[in-house]
């Protein structure tokens, strides 16, 4: 299926990492109004970073809640109508005694899922985005491990192919003059990926996830009053 109606109606996005100029939620209800069927499935799975993210919050006693995700924040107290991935590791892990065990099997459950979705629909962008996003994870959990003379392994999630690059990459932001600044470097090499994953029709639904994951990204740095800024940065100590 084409989307020439929906991304030439979507705000262009900006070259630099600067915040957008309308509000990512609403170009979620855009998308969301004209996706559908299979390419709706995909669109979700996307947003469901931001929903494993307030999950580790809340599993971990923190006060921030993101509410571009799917899931309103009473979903998980009650833990209904979860998305799949969720729902398995609440309904096998003890959350109470182990919540770092189980923020660690949350963000598993949530790529594998992707790795799944991208199989299953033949998606080029989900699975080099589950790639990246592993690798990234992995490389800057051990380099914090390292730091802190903690077990690397115990941080690690499955996936994530090329760790030499990924290591580099984290080297490379380790070396700027603050959080910010790293972050800035990672965000830039997340844009130039999704940029990357386009593919040759600007109007396919990898064009549109691409898109998404990085207006998503670009979101991260419209920093509102009630959001601590120290959430959006990757501390690598």
């Amino acid at each position: 299926m084409k989307y020439y109606r929906l991304m030439t109606a979507l705000p262009t996005l900006p070259d630099e990492v600067v915040p957008l100029s309308q509000p990512v939620a609403e170009i979620v209800c855009q998308v969301l109004e004209e996706v559908g069927g299979a390419h709706r499935e995909l669109i979700d799975a996307l947003l469901w970073q931001i929903d494993a993210a307030n999950a580790e919050s809340v599993l971990l006693g923190k006060d921030l809640f993101d509410p571009r995700g799917t899931l309103p924040r009473e979903e998980f107290d009650t833990r209904l109508n979860l998305p799949p991935f969720l729902d398995e590791v609440f309904r096998s892990a003890d959350t109470a005694g182990q919540p770092q065990v189980t923020v660690q099997l949350i963000w598993e459950s949530y790529y594998n899922a992707l790795i799944e979705l991208g199989d299953k629909h033949s998606c080029r962008f989900m699975r080099s985005f589950v790639q990246f996003e592993t690798g990234l994870r992995n490389a800057i959990a051990k380099k914090r491990a390292e730091v802190l003379s903690l077990d690397a392994d115990a941080a690690q999630v499955l996936g994530g192919a090329d760790a030499m690059f990924y290591a580099q990459l984290v080297l490379r932001a380790q070396e700027a003059e603050d959080p910010q600044a790293r972050e800035m470097i990672l965000d830039r090499e997340r844009l130039a990926l999704f940029q990357e994953l386009e593919g040759i029709d600007p109007f396919a639904i990898d064009a549109l996830l691409a898109y998404l994951a990085s207006a998503l990204v670009l979101d991260s740095w419209r920093v509102e009053k009630d959001v601590d800024p120290e959430t959006m940065l990757e501390v690598f100590a």
